[in-house]
């Protein structure tokens, strides 16, 4: 995470922003303190947060936790921590709301289908069908505090909801601290708590 700005419009009003670039994008959060001391707390603690969030939960990080899983496919299992298992849990409840259209095993897909690429082409369907028997989010296997993709070649992704579920996040924790008005953009998922700054005496 390169952190570009990290200062207040101005301590006499309470008003304070931070910018920065994470998760590929870039990072915004404007929020109202009663004191220096609660506006410093709260960005001492979500600063380095959104760090290990980033290096935790990236696919692009080849020690986060979600490179492990996936160069583990059909070997072993791997172990979660509290908030792993929540992300987790939350995979659950989208795939389900959504009737499988969100499903963060589609990785296999998203790499045959690379847009980014220098020059695009159309994947074979062979290539295709051998990549469609490694995705859906029921096969994965979870134990307690384990999971384990069963099939080699299997991955997952959590870019699509990595940021929403982040800026959430950020949310509570402010809660936590007793800020009660804030923004939270990270690259365009937007989330605000309580009235803008003009408007929240």
């Amino acid at each position: 995470m390169e952190l570009s700005t990290l200062s207040p419009y101005s301590l006499s009003t309470g008003l304070f922003r931070l910018a920065f670039n994470a998760m590929g994008t870039q990072c915004e959060i404007s929020y109202s303190a009663h004191s220096s001391k609660q506006a410093t707390d709260f960005r001492e603690e979500i600063l380095p947060w959104v760090k290990q969030f980033e290096q935790r939960y990236s696919r692009y990080q080849p020690d986060s936790l979600i490179s492990k899983i996936n160069q583990m496919a059909g070997i072993d299992f791997v172990t979660l921590n509290q908030e792993d298992t929540r992300l987790f849990e939350l995979c659950d409840s989208l795939h389900f709301i959504t009737q499988g259209l969100f499903d963060p095993t589609t990785l296999p897909l998203a790499k045959l289908w690379d847009f980014k690429a220098k020059h695009p082409t159309i994947p074979e369907d062979d290539k295709i069908k051998a990549a469609l028997q490694t995705v859906g989010w029921k096969k994965v296997v979870r134990e307690e505090n384990r999971v384990f993709l069963p099939i080699k070649g299997m991955g997952l992704d959590f870019g699509g909801f990595g940021k929403e579920y982040a800026v959430d996040r950020i949310i509570e924790k402010a809660q936590d601290h007793k800020i009660e008005n804030i923004l939270v953009n990270f690259g365009g998922d937007i989330r605000t708590l309580g009235a803008p700054h003009s408007n929240s005496s």
